[in-house]
């Protein structure tokens, strides 16, 4: 019944994204002068709009909290676990809440164009609110700071990946389903349909940002997406009680975006180039 109600709810999601949220950010994007102009490092010709993000996470929150907001009263039943639904209602918030954060310091980037030790700032403190939230301590503090630079090089990567168009969010896609079936096969049914939605809000996004892109997920999705992934592989590593082949696949189905962060990171080393330049 749950995955049945989870797949209308993702169907719904990739609908309303691809017809409404993301057409509604490129008209803000434009309304904030948040346009992406073309130029000698970027691969696009005309200005663009970058706040496709905003459509992703708008459809994604909408979507998970009209689903979960139902089912808190219930969910004890559901995992046998009489204290989940109070467990769940805390972390939810403080995981939303912090979702918002990171939004809000893409938005910020998309329309001011923010310093980059600025953004590092605020990734770092909101993935240690993560990491505390979500239980990262148990292992103690070397898990913890292996976990914070994880988590900080997984939000970067994806921001690095959106260079091309529809590379960020088709690697977002196939990660966040290979998540959704660990978790179905972990028999965590509930966190398998909020991976599931957000692959579909940001399917919905994909549909114009396929070559030649009409609107960039920018900041706003780039971050977001990193971070919700993160979130998610966390949780799946606590979940499994921190075995090695649940880590193992975590990092094998982060590989692209932390492999394509490190290779970036060796390039701009060797050619003298800015670390923080994340030109198009």
């Amino acid at each position: 019944m749950l995955l049945l109600l989870g797949a209308v709810y993702s169907i719904a999601v990739f609908a309303v994204n691809a017809f409404l949220t993301i057409p509604f950010s490129s008209w803000l994007a434009r309304r904030l002068g948040a346009i992406d102009q073309p130029g000698e490092h970027k691969i696009h010709a005309q200005p663009t709009p970058r706040l496709g993000g905003v459509g992703i996470v708008m459809g994604f929150i909408l979507a998970v909290t009209s689903l979960l907001v139902p089912l808190l009263p219930t969910l004890s039943s559901i995992f046998e676990t009489p204290d989940i639904s109070t467990l769940l209602d805390s972390q939810l918030i403080i995981c939303f809440s912090l979702l918002l954060g990171i939004a809000t310091v893409g938005i910020l980037d998309d329309i001011y164009n923010q310093k980059a030790w600025v953004k590092f700032i605020l990734e770092g403190i909101i993935a240690t609110i993560l990491i505390w939230t979500l239980g990262g301590l148990q292992l103690g503090w070397l898990f913890a700071i292996i976990t914070w630079f994880a988590i900080v090089g997984l939000i970067n990567g994806y921001n690095f990946l959106d260079g091309i168009d529809g590379l960020a969010a088709s690697v977002a896609v196939v990660h966040l389903m290979t998540l959704a079936a660990m978790f179905a096969i972990a028999s965590n049914e509930l966190l398998a349909i909020i991976a599931i939605t957000l692959a579909l809000a940001t399917l919905g996004f994909l549909r114009y940002n396929w070559p030649p892109a009409s609107i960039f997920m920018g900041d706003t999705g780039s971050l977001s997406l990193g971070f919700v992934i993160s979130a998610l592989s966390l949780t799946l590593v606590i979940q499994e009680n921190f075995t090695a082949k649940a880590v193992l696949a975590v990092i094998l189905a982060a590989s692209l975006p932390l492999g394509d962060l490190s290779l970036t990171f060796l390039r701009r080393l060797v050619n003298g180039q800015p670390l923080s330049d994340f030109s198009r």
